[in-house]
């Protein structure tokens, strides 16, 4: 990234910071109660974006929270 070359060169300091801030070995994955990282590589890395990222084209009456309505949950 300082000199301008490797991988993360063309997609910038925003993706390097989430890929490296968000990685995690097999035995960090495994400690927290993952089978595997959830990415190994940059393709691996975007298949992982994608999928998080299409919650987004669910309708909101579609997801469901798995709890009581947030407002009826008493902080």
């Amino acid at each position: 990234m300082i000199e301008g070359g490797g991988v993360f060169a063309k997609l910038g300091v925003e993706v390097f910071d989430d890929y490296w801030m968000n990685y995690r070995t097999r035995g960090m994955a495994q400690n927290e109660g993952f089978s595997a990282p959830p990415y190994t590589n940059l393709k691996s890395y975007q298949a992982f974006k994608r999928q998080g990222a299409d919650i987004l084209d669910i309708p909101e009456a579609e997801i469901e929270t798995g709890a009581e309505d947030a407002r009826d949950i008493e902080p």
